[in-house]
C-alpha cells in the first residue's frame, strides 16, 4: 500500500512523479492502439492520486 505519510513521498515533486509515470504510460499505450493496459495505468494512477492527495 502507499503511505502518503512516508518520508519519501513527503514532498510535492515526488508525488507528482509517483502520479505521472504511470499515467504518461497510459498516455503512450492508449497512442499505440493498446487499450487494456492503458486502462489498468489510467486506474493505477487514479488510485495513487487519491491515496496521495485526497483525504
Amino acid at each position: 500500500m502507499i503511505d502518503p505519510q512516508h518520508p519519501l513521498l513527503r514532498p510535492l515533486p515526488m508525488r507528482l512523479l509517483v502520479v505521472a509515470v504511470p499515467l504518461a504510460g497510459a498516455a503512450y499505450a492508449f497512442a499505440t492502439g493498446w487499450v487494456f493496459p492503458g486502462a489498468g495505468l489510467t486506474l493505477l494512477s487514479g488510485w495513487v492520486f487519491r491515496r496521495l492527495f485526497l483525504p
